[in-house]
Order: C-alpha cells, then structure tokens, then sequence
C-alpha cells in the first residue's frame, strides 16, 4: 500500500481512499480544504471525525459502509503526517546564513545563534559559544519577532493572519489576561473581528502583554 502525506494526497490530482482515524480524518479534512477543495455540495467545514473511510476524490466524501469502501476501484492509500520543512540542507548552509549577519535558531534546545562584535553568541543563554552547526536539520532562521508600541510599552505584534493555526490567543484587556479560542469553533464574525481589530495571538504570553500594556493608565494631575 503506497504511503502518501496529507497534502501530497490533497494536491496530487489522483483518486485515493484511505481508512481513518478521528485524528487522521480531521487532519485530512484540513489539507483538503487547504489546498481549495470541498465536500460534496461544496461544504469547507471540519466534521464527521467518528466516520472511518474516505474517498479523495474531485470532492472529499466519506462513509462508515466497510463494503462500499473495499469494493471501490479507488487506490487505497496509507496517510501519513507531513515531511518537517528544514530551513538549511546542510552544515555550510547554516554556516553562511550566520556569517551573513543573521541568527539561526536550534529547535530543542532554544539557542538563538549569530555574531556579536565578530564573536560567535548564543544571544538566549548571552554568551560566547562554538556552535559547528553539525546538526544542521535542527537549526532554523530566526527572525526577531515584530514589535508594536501600546502606551509607551513595546509589546509583540499581532498576527496579520490565522492560517494554519488551531487555536488563537486574544488579549483580555479588562483583566489583564488572555482568551483562547479554537480556531474550528470561531464563527466567521468573531474571525474577521479578530483579524480586522488586530488582536489575534499565536501565543498567551504575546496576548497578555498586549493586555497588559493596554491597562497602563497615566494620571493627569
């Protein structure tokens, strides 16, 4: 049985079907829709993860019948999760972005690598080290995140998109802390207003700084 990713299967044009998991069903759903395809009847909505066959077809179709599926002339196919993405193919790779005056980020240990003053640093442990970039698929470019300034306090900028989230983070700017939404459950009001107000966060740690700094008061005497 061939073994095929999610979006691979998604994108390829063939016609496949495959026995799920709820996880699996839910993870196909969402690559299908990813790459501008529908249900039947032309429905984008995440649903009927207890079902356990799927038939990827023009459109995504689905059904509990195990003798509809395994009479289907359709090829049936294994999914498995996508391939990582690696930022650098190789050590020299590495190598070069950091000597360009960048900073590469190591993904397990959260080292945040680059030159300071012709030094080699680590800049999240503030020391000088000798990183070799050995292990070049766990390094990624590391790019400062955005900031925005909110009553004299910078604070992380708001995300200018939810694609490929699962949940957001909204700040809580009456209590100082943060909201979580799953992004499945959001309506599309409560998406757009989340968007176009730009108060949307990958991380609760952004969302209560946003509102925490919303809460600065200055007196006037």
């Amino acid at each position: 049985m061939r073994k095929m990713t999610y979006t691979k299967a998604a994108t390829c044009g063939e016609n496949f079907k495959a026995r799920v998991t709820p996880e699996q069903n839910e993870k196909m759903q969402r690559a299908w829709f990813a790459a501008g395809k529908t249900w039947i009847g032309g429905c984008v909505k995440v649903e009927a993860l207890d079902r356990t066959f799927l038939f990827l077809r023009k459109d995504l179709s689905i059904t509990t019948c195990e003798a509809y599926f395994t009479d289907s002339f359709d090829e049936e196919i294994e999914l498995i999760d996508d391939l990582p993405q690696h930022d650098f193919a190789s050590q020299q790779e590495v190598t070069l972005w950091v000597a360009q005056g960048n900073k590469a980020k190591h993904m397990e240990n959260e080292s945040v690598v680059g030159f300071k003053d012709g030094v080699l640093w680590d800049f999240a442990e503030n020391r000088k080290c000798h990183w070799q970039f050995l292990d070049f698929d766990l390094w990624q470019k590391h790019t400062p995140p955005r900031l925005i300034r909110v009553n004299g306090v910078e604070v992380p900028a708001p995300l200018e998109s939810l694609d490929g989230l699962d949940v957001v983070f909204v700040p809580d700017f009456f209590k100082g802390g943060f909201k979580k939404f799953e992004i499945k459950d959001m309506s599309d009001v409560l998406l757009k207003t989340v968007i176009d107000l730009k108060i949307g966060y990958a991380t609760k740690e952004d969302a209560i700084a946003r509102a925490e700094a919303m809460q600065i008061f200055e007196v006037v005497e």
